[in-house]
């Protein structure tokens, strides 16, 4: 009933003359379910080195041919790409163009010119490969034009757009523009904070809205004016003078320190071989406060992830490594080493939880 052994020996047939065009018309006027109709066509497509004949096909078998992707004769892979794009869902045009992409590397032009409008496409993420697809194809036009500004500015939208996924470091583009640009960090700290001064009726009505600019934020982990590993003072300090400006800006002027402590946590190691790098120090002791140092603190104790018991042994090593790091700073930075003395105090209680912990067979 399903037509499935009939569709199978259809597809291995050997003989290349075949009437596609009468066994579609006779399979139709017998009442046939669009379903077989749309497997028909899609034979034809994989073996005709000529525009395939669901070309001309209605708009409902067009729509039920396109519910997966197809083989196509390389004649045919630009109509394929068209053609998927206007019918498919996201997951299977992108499958597509990943099939095809991998029989013979696509053009990181031709890629993005796919990647054009898909935010308009309807998808599903059904297809556990779909996240796959997009990391590699992303990562053919990241590496082609992380240094254009306009167009990676364009692919920072498209890493956003499937933020859910791509890991914070497969978000290059947006990662690039979010360390040299500190209005994207304010637009996510406005989509996800109350102002100073709001009322009730102030705050945004869109759930889905506010739950998307907190992910963004949540995946941010980022030094601010970090290129290659290094912050520049003189960078750095107009970054965070511009921070500032845009969050007072936007009636916000409250979050300065605490947001900025979480993103200082991710500095990169100064040369003395400690955490964070000087230029970061020498903001922490300028802007520093209470605030900061809190939110620094979380930021560092949450950046840990999952870890497996050691009862306590694990804890105590950071403890010590915490302390070493706030003993080397105090000299010169004391606000940034009570960062690290409030870090060795709570791991060292942790270590001392765990400990106990183990001793009792928690």
């Amino acid at each position: 009933a399903s037509g499935r052994i009939a569709l199978d020996y259809l597809a291995r047939f050997n003989k290349e003359s075949i009437d596609y065009y009468a066994i579609i018309e006779e399979l139709t006027d017998s009442g046939y379910s669009i379903e077989i109709l749309a497997q028909i066509y899609r034979i034809e497509a994989h073996k005709t080195k000529s525009i395939p004949m669901v070309d001309n096909a209605t708009e409902q078998i067009k729509k039920e041919f396109w519910k997966s992707c197809i083989l196509c004769d390389e004649c045919n892979e630009a109509w394929a790409l068209a053609e998927s794009k206007q019918y498919a869902n996201l997951d299977v045009y992108l499958d597509q163009i990943h099939q095809i992409h991998y029989r013979k590397p696509l053009t990181a032009e031709k890629i993005l010119d796919c990647f054009d409008d898909i935010e308009k496409m309807p998808h599903s993420y059904a297809n556990q490969m779909t996240g796959y697809h997009v990391e590699q194809l992303i990562g053919v036009i990241q590496e082609a034009y992380i240094d254009n500004p306009e167009k990676c500015i364009r692919i920072s939208h498209i890493e956003i757009f499937f933020m859910n996924l791509l890991e914070w470091e497969n978000m290059k583009c947006f990662h690039r523009m979010i360390r040299l640009s500190p209005e994207l960090l304010a637009q996510l700290v406005a989509g996800v904070f109350k102002k100073d001064h709001a009322s009730p009726d102030d705050q945004p009505k869109d759930q889905t809205y506010i739950h998307n600019m907190y992910t963004i934020y949540d995946k941010a982990h980022f030094c601010p004016a970090e290129v290659n590993g290094e912050v520049l003072e003189e960078d750095l300090e107009h970054w965070v003078e511009d921070y500032k400006r845009l969050l007072r800006e936007n009636d916000q002027e409250s979050l300065f320190t605490s947001t900025l402590g979480r993103v200082f946590s991710f500095s990169p190691l100064s040369e003395d071989g400690h955490e964070p790098c000087d230029a970061v120090r020498k903001m922490i002791e300028k802007y520093g406060d209470d605030k900061m140092i809190s939110s620094y603190q979380v930021a560092v104790f949450n950046r840990r992830g999952i870890f497996s018991p050691s009862a306590g042994r694990e804890e105590l090593r950071m403890a010590e490594e915490y302390k070493k790091n706030a003993e080397y700073l105090e000299p010169l930075y004391p606000k940034t080493a009570k960062i690290f003395y409030g870090l060795f105090e709570s791991y060292k209680r942790e270590s001392e939880r765990e400990r106990m912990d183990a001793e009792n067979g928690w």
